[in-house]
């Protein structure tokens, strides 16, 4: 097993690239000892890029890209004919692999267990039968091998206003490259500490009836004022102290409201194709 470096490209979801050999060995391969079989990909991947962190983190991409470290990236099957190399990334949602047992296994593809991915590529259920992946960096809001079910862009699409702000709607945030860099790292920041669904998120906040702006933006990371916007989103209002308290008025009742509506509705879009096709606020 071998897997080929590749932080100067990024994984294009549902899509197949063609790159040259040349490039794709750019920053060379690593061997996978077997011992490492029974290691998940996640695992195996991670220790990887750690181990060759000189090289690759921090490595400048040929795309505009998510940085490549060992807790974001994503992985790509390698077909090899001629001079060049298509990858075709994982499908976010399952891998499959085969178990010693012969049996089908589900599992997303951080979690599956290495020898049985190989086994799966053995029984040819995967476009190449190579014992290679590229390991590039990941797509928006991707990484690690799964697709983030990111509350930041579910926040920026059901209530701008919090991370936003008032008076920038999401089609000027389309051309305000520092402003989307600061949001896609703050969903692999979200990530990484499993703050993953809204209702977590909103449970979290509701553990406390009084809230300081500044406690809660400590908490997640984010400016005082969006800590603000985000209380007021769950029916809290201000108090001349500079607290919040969560209120039971028929105001804050409907606003609360909007969320759980908005919560019940799942969402996997992305930042790119919420901001790509975005409208100017209303």
């Amino acid at each position: 097993m071998r897997l080929l470096l590749a932080p100067h490209v990024k994984a294009l979801l549902n899509e197949d690239q063609e790159i040259t050999r040349e490039s794709i060995d750019r920053f060379g391969a690593i061997a996978v000892i077997d011992d490492t079989v029974e290691a998940t990909l996640s695992e195996v991947v991670s220790q990887a890029i750690e181990e060759h962190r000189d090289k690759v983190v921090g490595a400048s991409p040929d795309v505009d890209a998510l940085p490549f470290t060992p807790e974001a990236w994503w992985l790509a099957h390698v077909r090899k004919c001629g001079p060049a190399v298509t990858l075709k990334p994982f499908d976010p949602g399952r891998a499959f692999g085969i178990d010693r047992e012969g049996r089908l296994v589900l599992e997303y593809p951080r979690d599956l267990n290495l020898g049985d991915y190989l086994r799966a590529v053995d029984e040819g259920h995967y476009p190449s039968k190579e014992h290679e992946l590229a390991i590039t960096r990941s797509g928006a809001f991707g990484g690690n091998g799964f697709f983030v079910a990111s509350v930041v862009v579910w926040l920026l699409q059901q209530f701008p206003a919090v991370f936003v702000g008032a008076g920038i709607d999401r089609r000027m945030l389309r051309l305000d490259k520092r402003r989307r860099e600061a949001l896609e790292n703050l969903a692999l920041d979200w990530a990484a500490r499993k703050i993953g669904y809204p209702r977590e998120l909103r449970e979290f906040v509701e553990t406390k009836l009084l809230w300081y702006p500044d406690v809660l933006g400590q908490r997640l990371a984010i400016s005082p004022d969006a800590a603000e916007r985000l209380l007021a989103t769950l029916g809290y209002t201000g108090m001349d102290d500079g607290l919040m308290e969560s209120c039971d008025t028929p105001d804050a009742r409907a606003v609360r409201q909007v969320w759980l509506d908005a919560e019940r509705a799942e969402s996997h879009v992305t930042l790119d194709e919420l901001l790509e096709g975005a409208e100017p606020e209303s």
